[in-house]
């Protein structure tokens, strides 16, 4: 894992806010470098994506809102309808302030660049990537956080 880690590090740089990627966990430690992505349209769900330059796979995180970095598109990251519970669909929608678009990330640990995603509606749920999955589409969900690679999300600077 240390050279996989390495070898990301040349083209990317970690980073907390700003126009970046959000990169999975359980993929990155199998060699896939697979992001989080709200597909950049009105109602896109979030799902696994390759990294690329692509709008829709890049986020410009800004205090607890997480926002696409196509700022003509006004799409934030939001738990659809409200609903904070287990299972929850995930998405891209137009940027409203409100609580379900909001977002708090956990500090990694010491030994790792990855930690947890919780909506600000229930600290209980995590940003999830649906049934430990890995390929591209995988639905990203909120689900009760259990400490899974699945449920680890790193940020990356694209510069």
């Amino acid at each position: 894992m240390k050279y996989s880690i390495v070898f990301l590090a040349l083209f990317l740089i970690q980073f907390s806010h700003g126009v970046l990627y959000i990169v999975n966990q359980l993929g990155f430690d199998q060699g896939l470098y697979r992001v989080l992505d709200g597909t950049g349209t009105l109602g896109g769900t979030a799902s696994l994506q390759e990294l690329d330059n692509r709008f829709g796979r890049l986020w410009d995180v800004i205090a607890n809102e997480v926002k696409d970095s196509n700022v003509t598109a006004n799409l934030c990251l939001d738990v659809f309808g409200f609903d904070v519970n287990e299972g929850a669909t995930v998405g891209a929608y137009t940027c409203s302030g409100q609580n379900n678009q909001g977002w708090i990330f956990d500090a990694p640990p010491a030994d790792s660049i990855f930690a947890a995603i919780h909506p600000i509606g229930n600290s209980e749920l995590c940003l999830d990537v649906s049934g430990r999955g890995t390929n591209v589409g995988t639905p990203v969900i909120l689900y009760t956080c259990n400490g899974g690679t699945n449920q680890m999300w790193a940020r990356f600077s694209t510069g």
